[in-house]
C-alpha cells in the first residue's frame, strides 16, 4: 500500500481551504429526490422497538363453526378448533461506517476549517445506509438470509382482481411463514390496470380502498389499528393524476382531487416513490394501511453508534459503527393492496 500524506488525503485537504464557504456543502452523492426508508418509514409511529430473537405474533385463522340454531330440549353439538397460529420473520442486520485517523481529526482542528471532517464522514455514512434502506424498502427480496423484507417480501401480484396475492416466488413457505395456499385468507389485494381513468385504475383503486378495510364482527383484541392509508407511485404514474386533476377531468370521477398543491385519492395524497421511477413496465400503485405495517426493531439497536473502535492492523484509525437490527413486518396483508400493470418481481 502506497504510503499517505495528509496531502494525499483529498478529504482534508478539501476540508481546510478556507475560500469554499464555512461550514456548507452541495450534496451530489446520491441519486433519488426522496428517500422515504430512512427518513419517512423509520419514523415515530412506523416503528416501535422490542426485545426477541426474532419478531413473532399470534394469526387466528378459522373458527370452530360452534354457532347454531336450535330448538326446545335438543342435544346440545359442542365443537373445538384450534385456531391459533404464529408467524414470525427474522431480524435483519444493517449498519454503515467510516473511518478516520487521529491525526486527521488534529489536521482539521484549525479555526479556519470549512467542515467538520468528522461529522462530514458520518454524513457519508449515514447517505450510504439511507440509499441502502430504500433498496430494501421498495426493491426485489431475496432468501439470501441477510436482506429485510420489503413491500415486495408482502404484497405480491397477481393480475385477477381481487384476494389473489399468494407466496412470493423465493418464499414458497409463505409471508411470515404462513402459507397462502393452507390460508387463503393471508392474500393481499391484487389487480392490473392499463390506464390511469375512472373506467380502469381508479375503479380497482375504488374496490382496493373499500375492499381492504376487514373490521372482526367482535371485539377481537388485533394488532391491527384503524386504518392509515398511504398510497404510493412513481412518476409516470403519478404525473397521468396530476394532469387529469390540474384538468379538472370527469373522466377520473370525484375521487380523485387537488388539495393544498397536491393530487389526492378520497383526501389521500398520491405519495411519490423515486426509486420506482425506473418500474415503467409494472407502473406499480402501492395501497399501504400503515395500521397493519410496521417497522419492528431490536430495542438498543436503532441506529446505534459505536464510536472510535481502534482497528488493529491501523493503530491511530478509528472506526464507528452505525448499526440496525430491524425488519419490516405486516400482521394483516388482506388489508393493503398491490395494483400494477405487470410483475413487480423482476424489478422493472
Amino acid at each position: 500500500m502506497p504510503v499517505l500524506q495528509a496531502a494525499d488525503i483529498a478529504d482534508v485537504v478539501a476540508a481546510c481551504q478556507n475560500e469554499l464557504g464555512r461550514l456548507k456543502i452541495t450534496d451530489l452523492s446520491y441519486d433519488l429526490q426522496e428517500y422515504h426508508a430512512l427518513k419517512r418509514i423509520l419514523k415515530k409511529g412506523k416503528t416501535s422497538a422490542i426485545t426477541a430473537p426474532e419478531i413473532q405474533w399470534n394469526v387466528r385463522t378459522t373458527t370452530a363453526g360452534a354457532a347454531r340454531h336450535t330448538g326446545l330440549h335438543a342435544t346440545d353439538i359442542v365443537v373445538f378448533a384450534d385456531g391459533l397460529t404464529t408467524a414470525k420473520i427474522p431480524w435483519r442486520h444493517s449498519y454503515a461506517a467510516y473511518p478516520i485517523d487521529e491525526r486527521e481529526i488534529t489536521m482539521n482542528a484549525n479555526e479556519n476549517k470549512i467542515v467538520d471532517l468528522v461529522k462530514e464522514r458520518r454524513g457519508m455514512a449515514l447517505t450510504d445506509l439511507a440509499k441502502l434502506l430504500e433498496t430494501d424498502a421498495w426493491g426485489t427480496v431475496s432468501d439470501d438470509g441477510e436482506s429485510p423484507f420489503g413491500f415486495q417480501y408482502w404484497l405480491t401480484y397477481n393480475a385477477v382482481t381481487g384476494f389473489n396475492g399468494g407466496n412470493h416466488i423465493n418464499f414458497p413457505a409463505g409471508p411470515g411463514g404462513l402459507s397462502t395456499t393452507n390460508y387463503p385468507r393471508w392474500k393481499n389485494f391484487t389487480a392490473q390496470y392499463t390506464d390511469v381513468s375512472k373506467a380502469d385504475l381508479i375503479r380497482k383503486m375504488r374496490e382496493a380502498f373499500m375492499k381492504c378495510q376487514f373490521q372482526s364482527p367482535t371485539d377481537a383484541p388485533e394488532y391491527a389499528q384503524r386504518w392509515k392509508w398511504a398510497i404510493y407511485m412513481n412518476y409516470e404514474t403519478i404525473a397521468a393524476f396530476e394532469d387529469a386533476a390540474d384538468l379538472q377531468n370527469d373522466n377520473l370521477g370525484p375521487d380523485v382531487a387537488g388539495m393544498a398543491g397536491r393530487t389526492t385519492f378520497r383526501r389521500i395524497p398520491l405519495e411519490y416513490v423515486p426509486f420506482y421511477d425506473d418500474y415503467s413496465t409494472s407502473n406499480p400503485v402501492i395501497m399501504v394501511d400503515w395500521g397493519s405495517f410496521e417497522v419492528k426493531v431490536l430495542k438498543g439497536e436503532f441506529l446505534r453508534e459505536l464510536n472510535n473502535i481502534r482497528m488493529t492492523d491501523k493503530h491511530r484509525e478509528l472506526v464507528t459503527y452505525i448499526d440496525l437490527s430491524w425488519n419490516m413486518l405486516c400482521r394483516d396483508r388482506r388489508r393493503s393492496a398491490l395494483i400494477a400493470k405487470a410483475d413487480w418481481a423482476n424489478g422493472v
